[in-house]
């Protein structure tokens, strides 16, 4: 097998045996369900979709991208900072807190959650108000 094919059979599993079902990876990076099965076909993914992807499906991004390491992201902020890495890209955050994981791993499963359509936008919304309370009571 060449690197291209063994690349598609990554990308492959991670649409087929992901975390989501491929309408809800279209949704989520806010593509086509035909451009979704354009790239099982052809393997052509922008980096920014494939992050998405990563995030969506529980696989992780350099795995995905080259076959490194393990399978399924065991950390949200560790598969970030890998692909963040890996693309020389930077993200910056309001505040950095002690409690980041545990607050990170809560913002992944609502996000799961909500691809999946187990939480509805209306969901989403009240939740958000929710927290915005939370925080002006600090």
């Amino acid at each position: 097998m060449d690197k291209h094919e063994d690349f598609l059979n990554r990308l492959n599993e991670a649409i087929k045996d992901g975390d989501a079902k491929q309408v809800r990876i279209a949704e989520y990076c806010d593509v086509s369900e035909q451009a979704v099965a354009r790239w099982k076909r052809s393997g052509q993914i922008s980096k920014d979709n494939l992050f998405a992807l990563s995030e969506i499906s529980g696989y992780r991004y350099l795995w995905i991208k080259s076959g490194e390491g393990g399978k399924r992201i065991s950390s949200v902020t560790e598969n970030r900072n890998e692909y963040m890495k890996s693309e020389n890209t930077k993200v910056y955050y309001a505040r950095d807190t002690e409690d980041s994981d545990d607050i990170e791993q809560l913002v992944e499963a609502i996000r799961k959650a909500h691809a999946n359509k187990v939480l509805t936008d209306q969901a989403i919304s009240h939740l958000t108000s929710f927290i915005r309370t939370l925080n002006n009571r600090r």
